[in-house]
């Protein structure tokens, strides 16, 4: 379905209904990144350790799965490594890794590639 029609009566975008029915998830990883500053080394250790724990399990999850049959060039959108050689620079390692969620279909591969692309925007707003 390509949109929903909101409390006005008329058509909702998918991008209007996504950001609405995420937006408690939102503020919940706004408030809990947002405690880091930055600015500080041993803080944004902290926030390379807390993206690492996310970003890693959810990368090799689409590695394992059908993510790599997918027409899409997720290869070259991954930044797992890049993150480890920040904390390697840092004289920090990735936390234990988290078990690997299972993305068996297209849905949950492109939905896990279209989370972790959005996380790569606000990343970069950060900056």
């Amino acid at each position: 379905m390509l949109g929903q029609v909101g409390r006005m009566g008329r058509l909702q975008p998918v991008r209007e209904r996504l950001r609405a029915e995420t937006a408690g998830a939102h503020a919940r990883v706004d408030a809990v990144y947002s405690r880091f500053d930055l600015s500080c080394a041993e803080d944004y250790g902290r926030f390379l350790q807390a993206q690492a724990a996310a970003l890693l399990p959810l990368e090799r999850a689409l590695d394992a799965g059908i993510a790599l049959n997918l027409p899409i060039d997720w290869p070259l959108r991954r930044r797992g490594q890049a993150l480890l050689d920040d904390l390697s620079a840092l004289g920090l390692s990735a936390r234990a890794a988290e078990p690997l969620p299972t993305l068996e279909t297209t849905e949950a591969a492109l939905g896990t590639i279209y989370v972790l692309e959005g996380s790569r925007v606000g990343g970069a707003l950060l900056k």
